[in-house]
């Protein structure tokens, strides 16, 4: 029996869906975000930095569109497996994709499983091509391990901040910063504008400009640092890869007879 991948591609849909959802959720969030900026003088050396005020959490409800995401990606490449195991006359019951530490505990897991009647092209395209395994397919990995974080905590973005545009300052008095852009280099709430002079006249903030943000992974959590909306669409074009590779092995199959 050839099987049908139509259910894993359904959830594959339902994925996307869910990161359209949150890539205008966090859209919406990072474009009316406030913010306040100050300037900071160190009365001993006259130097002077930026500081950033306000810029507040990522609303909870993206963590748990985060989570719809990653958990239908993943449930995704668990329909493939349930789909193999059923193709080659075992039971779908309890059945999930094998992901292990090694490709030789990937290789036992389907051998040792529900699905051990599969084909030995489809157990090789497994275990040397899609990789489940660390060191092998690691995007893929890192899915099956937020999802798995997903069930214990709330995959909560973290909210960086690139820089500014169309800021305008009057620093020292008198060099004048009009509609300017400034790029962060570094994380903190300090963003160094150059050295002062001590005795100097006192800088001021002429228009706060629009603050340049993105949603991150947080501290801890697979991708961490990573963006996360350009991360699930990454992801979900891994898993639309596995599904195409296996489909396609079994048409192949087809195709010799």
């Amino acid at each position: 029996m050839k099987p049908s991948f139509d259910d894993a591609r359904l959830k594959l849909e339902r994925a996307n869906k869910h990161i359209s959802d949150l890539d205008d959720e966090l859209r919406s969030f990072l474009a009316t975000n406030r913010h306040h900026l100050t300037i900071d003088r160190n009365s001993q050396t006259g130097e002077e930095s930026l500081r950033l005020n306000n810029i507040g959490p990522v609303p909870r409800r993206a963590a748990l569109v985060i989570g719809d995401a990653i958990h239908n990606l993943r449930v995704s490449l668990d329909y493939c497996a349930c789909q193999i195991a059923l193709a080659s006359g075992g039971s779908n019951n309890y059945v999930k994709f094998p992901f292990r530490s090694t490709a030789k505990e990937v290789e036992a897991a389907i051998k040792g499983g529900d699905m051990k009647a599969a084909p030995a092209s489809i157990v090789e395209l497994i275990v040397n091509e899609i990789r489940p395994y660390k060191g092998g397919n690691d995007a893929l990995v890192g899915l099956h391990e937020l999802d798995i974080s997903d069930k214990h905590i709330l995959l909560t973005p973290i909210v960086s901040l690139l820089g500014f545009w169309g800021f305008s300052a009057r620093l020292e008095g008198r060099i004048e910063l009009e509609n300017c852009t400034v790029v962060v280099q570094q994380e903190g709430a300090l963003i160094s504008v150059a050295g002062r002079i001590p005795g100097g006249a006192a800088s001021e903030i002429k228009d706060q400009g629009r603050p340049i943000l993105s949603a991150l992974f947080g501290p801890g959590q697979p991708f961490q640092g990573e963006p996360i909306v350009q991360t699930l669409r990454k992801l979900s074009e891994a898993v639309s890869g596995c599904i195409d590779v296996i489909d396609t092995a079994y048409s192949g199959f087809d195709d010799a007879r």
